[in-house]
């Protein structure tokens, strides 16, 4: 890894972390790709931690499969459903950051109701519709055309019937289709003790409160072992052989650029002036303007690194206690330099737009303000 790339505070961090990964995952040592951080959560993070080991062997085994089979279509398949991957990325984010894994706490039997119909309920369906189903679509898409059968139609429940046709059968047990339907269209009873779901067919099943939030962190655990086949083989294969999803990328941006004062929180396509530009969005944590400083170097050096293909990449820095500040690298430049085999710091002098990171430290500004103020 170029030294240009890394945040010398934290080198001997990341290269425990990355030691670790290679442990866990010896896929890795084959890589050619330095940058996997972003699958540190998968053994060091609950409940990333706790994803599904059959399912995630199952699914990488039918990756490797698929690519030494029909390469070509996969990286087809990747690239035409990017945006519906990374949603589902985004969505298993989004719900592996909610607050109540593992620890939620209830008083009596209310509390309970309150929370499986407030959290268990819209998590079990945003995760059946949001992840489970766009993931496995993979799977039952090259079955179907493996059967010569068309593609169109793949549904949930389509998808998951086609899945028992496959290595991957396993993960039907993780779907049940009354309780999806019940939690979509209101067919919800609460009993004593147990939950009835009604499907729009009048067809029920019955769960003890306790099973179905059981049942739900199941299929977070299936869905996390199925993100980290794919984000795992994807990472392990050179950079531009496959689209990788966005939400991928920004999760690798934001482990290998975290440090206590600097975090990653997002990003957004754009256009500036006519040209494609990504929006990075940046929250400093420091009264500190050399630090803020390098770190928007390192950020923008990586963003390109990650995520190439743009004319400009935008970082808004934000904090609480600071006014709103900006820096602009030029795509172009950032990408030239990175294949250049040789290139040194001096190199990278005109990287940014008017050769500056735009932000003012809270101090600075509270001094302008007494400034004022006394003047």
């Amino acid at each position: 890894m170029h030294r240009i790339l890394e945040n010398p505070l934290l080198r001997k961090t990341h290269e425990y972390q990355r030691a670790a990964l290679l442990e866990r995952f010896p896929e890795l040592a084959h890589s050619s790709n330095e940058y996997f951080l972003a699958l540190h959560k998968y053994i060091g993070r609950t409940p990333y931690c706790f994803y599904s080991d059959s399912i995630y062997t199952a699914f990488l085994t039918w990756l490797e499969d698929r690519e030494g089979h029909s390469r070509v279509s996969l990286e087809e398949y990747l690239r035409v459903h990017d945006a519906e991957l990374n949603r589902a990325f985004l969505h298993l984010e989004e719900i592996n950051g909610l607050n109540w894994h593992d620890h939620f706490e209830h008083v009596d039997d209310y509390e309970l109701i309150r929370f499986i119909d407030r959290q268990i309920h819209p998590t079990y369906l945003r995760l059946v519709e949001g992840v489970l189903s766009p993931l496995c679509r993979i799977i039952s898409h090259f079955s179907r055309t493996d059967r010569g059968r068309g593609t169109e139609g793949l549904d949930t429940w389509s998808i998951m019937e086609e899945l028992e046709r496959t290595t991957l059968r396993q993960v039907r047990g993780l779907y049940k289709h009354i309780v999806r339907n019940a939690i979509a269209h209101g067919g919800i009873t609460f009993l004593q003790r147990e939950i009835r779901y009604t499907d729009k067919k009048g067809d029920q099943e019955k769960y003890g409160d306790l099973e179905i939030i059981r049942m739900c962190d199941d299929l977070l655990d299936g869905c996390n072992a199925l993100a980290l086949a794919l984000s795992l083989f994807l990472l392990s294969r050179p950079p531009a052989r496959y689209h990788l999803p966005q939400q991928l990328l920004l999760s690798e941006l934001r482990e290998e650029t975290a440090t206590p004062w600097w975090e990653i929180s997002g990003c957004t396509l754009s256009e500036f002036a006519g040209l494609n530009q990504l929006i990075v969005y940046a929250r400093p944590k420091t009264a500190d303007y050399a630090k803020v400083q390098l770190s928007t170097f390192q950020s923008g050096v990586l963003a390109e690194r990650f995520a190439p293909g743009y004319s400009r990449y935008f970082f808004s820095i934000r904090s609480a206690s600071s006014l709103p500040g900006w820096a602009a690298f030029k795509g172009g430049m950032l990408r030239e330099l990175r294949l250049k085999s040789n290139a040194t710091l001096d190199d990278y002098a005109g990287v940014l737009e008017d050769g500056a990171v735009f932000w003012k430290p809270p101090v600075e500004i509270l001094s302008n303000v007494v400034d004022e103020i006394s003047g």
